[in-house]
């Protein structure tokens, strides 16, 4: 009578053996085609960017993508879920990927980021919300990574807005404050807004 060897996906180090239950199954996130294998180490990791729950896996196939805003490293059971401030567009990979300056993400598991709203601006990387543009600045467009300070001729407001400066009052553009507009002085007449 000849011995039986462990079937691929299990292993075993104990030698005269009588029992199939000394055959032991590759762990979730690892696979092993070799039959008769005689330690753990033949089982092998599931690649970065994939998982396995599956205890005796036999094959590479078992090991399968992880989905968009999921991410694993190698010889894992599951793929993590992108943290927020975070985002994967792509399956099968290792890693989750920042949101970058102008966009934000809020939640997790996200396989985009979005984009700040007007007045609204994000000047970091793996931002999880957008900063409101402070009053006397703004940002016209959607997507900012920073806010402008209002025109000459115009103040701030909450909301934040730029407002035209009423007749008889200016604001120069270097001005050190964008909160208000100065009466023109003596001799000097504005009859225009803005």
């Amino acid at each position: 009578a000849t011995c039986n060897a462990c079937r691929a996906g299990r292993w075993s180090s104990s030698t005269g053996s009588s029992q199939l239950t000394t055959c032991t199954n590759c762990s979730p996130g690892r696979y092993s085609s070799a039959e008769g294998a005689s330690d753990q180490s033949a089982c092998n990791a599931c690649a970065p960017g994939k998982s396995n729950n599956v205890t005796g896996a036999n094959s590479s196939d078992a090991c399968t993508d992880c989905s968009h805003g999921r991410s694993s490293l190698s010889g894992m059971r599951s793929c993590d879920r992108c943290r927020a401030g975070f985002y994967q567009d792509a399956t099968g990979q290792a890693a989750c990927l920042p949101c970058v300056p102008g966009k934000y993400q809020d939640e997790r598991n996200s396989s985009a980021c979005k984009l700040c709203a007007a007045n609204h601006f994000a000047n970091e990387t793996e931002m999880t919300k957008c900063h409101v543009c402070a009053i006397g600045t703004v940002a016209e467009n959607q997507g900012s990574a920073s806010c402008s300070s209002c025109a000459a001729g115009e103040f701030g407001e909450p909301g934040p807005v730029c407002t035209k400066c009423g007749e008889g009052r200016f604001r120069q553009g270097d001005a050190s404050s964008a909160l208000l507009c100065e009466a023109c002085p003596k001799g000097f007449y504005q009859d225009a807004t803005g």
